[in-house]
């Protein structure tokens, strides 16, 4: 259980190789062992993106955010979902936050 970063990096070997339903298999494992790890939802949301599962991208952004609301890309990674998902007006909210903690960040 100790051991959540290193299912966390194995799914971004995996993410990187393409090996989508592998990576996400790996931050679900790095979630289970620490479910504060904002990084393992927000990582989990990029592959449901790239397999075309946006509602549980979404909901993998979502839970990111909640536990870290500062990541300017969690916002933003959000942003693309909803756009996707054709909300355009939380996309636009979203996107807004973004450049918000962009703006304090930079």
């Amino acid at each position: 259980e100790k051991n959540y970063k290193a299912y966390y990096n194995l799914g971004n070997l995996y993410f990187d190789d393409g090996k989508y339903n592998l990576a996400i298999e790996n931050y679900k494992k790095a979630k289970k062992y620490n479910s504060s790890f904002p990084y393992a939802y927000y990582n989990l949301g990029c592959a449901y993106v790239q397999i075309g599962e946006l509602n549980k991208a979404k909901m993998a952004f979502l839970k990111a955010i909640d536990i870290k609301n500062t990541e300017p890309d969690f916002h933003y990674n959000l942003a693309l979902t909803y756009k996707k998902l054709g909300k355009e007006k939380l996309a636009k909210q979203y996107l807004e936050f973004y450049n918000k903690l962009n703006n304090e960040q930079g």
